[in-house]
């Protein structure tokens, strides 16, 4: 399955949605260890945490027990990663990332 949604991870968190996806129940972005070069080339030019929009080639999970402390019930595992746009670079206020996801996440008013 091929998906282009959005990704916001840091330091024991990796979030992956969509604004007006029908799952409301977190996601758990998983990076395959499996990943070609070309991938391995595009995820090195994220940031170190931050907020993304990216498209990726994977299998989804559900009904689980994924992520940091097993708190996520869903769980994509990517094994390409083929593109990327930043949204928020770094950690930032929870009012300036709700801004930034209006108007540049993944059916924002303007996505990247």
């Amino acid at each position: 399955m091929t998906v282009r949604a959005t990704w916001r991870y840091g330091f024991e968190w990796s979030q992956f949605y969509c604004l007006d996806c029908s799952l409301k129940e977190m996601t758990w972005l998983e990076i395959s260890p499996e990943l070609d070069d070309r991938s391995t080339a595009v995820l090195k030019r994220t940031p170190k945490a931050g907020i993304v929009n990216i498209t990726v080639q994977g299998v989804f999970q559900s009904g689980g027990h994924f992520g940091h402390l097993n708190s996520y019930p869903n769980r994509f595992v990517a094994r390409r990663v083929s593109y990327f746009a930043i949204v928020s670079n770094g950690m930032k206020s929870l009012e300036d990332e709700r801004n930034a996801e209006k108007q540049w996440v993944c059916r924002g008013s303007n996505p990247k």
